[in-house]
């Protein structure tokens, strides 16, 4: 797996999503593949965020390589551009890749990080 997604999910606990859209809340499972291996991520988005792993039903569930997703993580690639170009893979609730990118946005109006809290 990728520095910068090790760090994304090690992180992202702390993130604290203000001003997301209803419909941009829910459930996310990122399927990340490097090689024959694949790594499963569950997103729960809300008042708060939570991360497990799980390969359990969400209400979208992305594909991807780690690669891709290192880009999206880094500010490099737009997740919801990178679905259009079919780089992602989404299916349920698309809307959810862009929870995804405001919680990447953290120094945006749309999210923060707290410090000190895991």
């Amino acid at each position: 797996m990728g520095q910068p997604t090790r760090q994304f999910f090690d992180t992202l606990a702390q993130r604290i999503p203000r001003q997301l859209p209803r419909e941009v809340r829910g459930t996310l499972r990122c399927d990340l593949r490097t090689g024959d291996h694949i790594e499963h991520w569950y997103l729960t988005v809300g008042e708060d965020v939570a991360v497990s792993h799980s390969d359990a039903e969400a209400d979208c569930i992305m594909r991807c390589d780690t690669a891709t997703f290192d880009a999206v993580v880094t500010g490099r690639l737009n997740a919801m551009a990178a679905y259009l170009r079919g780089r992602i893979e989404a299916k349920g609730k698309v809307g959810m890749l862009e929870a995804l990118q405001m919680l990447v946005r953290e120094d945006g109006p749309e999210g923060r990080v707290v410090h000190g809290t895991a």
